[in-house]
This record gives C-alpha cells, structure tokens and sequence, in this order.
C-alpha cells in the first residue's frame, strides 16, 4: 500500500501518480493539476472515509480538479458521503476542464 505517498509516478502526462489505495486517492487534493492513474479498485469503506461525514469531495468550489483522472477500467467502491454543504457532493466536488476517463463508481451513499 502505498498509504497516500503514491505507487509511483510524477504526476505528468507521460508518468502519472499511480493510486493504489484510498489513501493515494485522498492525496489528490494536494494537486489538482496533476495526472493520475488507478492501478488497482478503490474500496473506500476504510477509516477515516467510511465515519462521521465520510468523503470530503476533492476539489473545492473555488479551487476545482483541473488534472486528468484515468480510471484505467478500475472502479472506486463504497464512497460514502454525509454532510450538508451548499455547494455539491460526490467523488469530486467541482472540476474544471478536466478530464475523467475509464472510471466506475459503485455502492455510492450520499
């Protein structure tokens, strides 16, 4: 497990971050510009995102994903969400001319 540090990757085109457990996937938000790849299913019913308010969407309102995210055929299991916010929930909160591709979200509680 790579616990949020990445299973490699430089986060370019041509080498991007690799995430390999929720953790990795929660270390997104720390660069929203960068390009990432699944190399493995995502099982988000893991402490601390399966507790109290569950997932913080990546990307905020006022600084959204600009990166490309490549599902690579992988899927994200389990996300939980449960907070109240005035702007939206989900996986990514806003994305802005962003690319998101070979992805599946599955078991989503919002």
């Amino acid at each position: 497990m790579a616990n949020g540090l990445f299973a490699g990757g430089d986060g370019t085109p041509a080498n991007p971050y690799l995430i390999e457990d929720a953790h990795d996937l929660n270390a997104m938000r720390n660069e929203l510009d960068k390009h990432y790849k699944l190399v493995k299913d995502i099982d988000l019913n893991t402490t601390p995102y399966n507790e109290g308010e569950g997932w913080t969407p990546i990307g905020e309102w006022s600084t959204p994903f600009t990166g490309v995210f490549d599902g690579n055929g992988k899927s994200i299991d389990n996300l939980m969400i449960n907070r109240i916010s005035k702007y939206y929930q989900g996986l990514f909160e806003k994305i802005y001319e962003a690319t998101m591709r070979h992805l599946g979200v599955i078991n989503i509680d919002i």
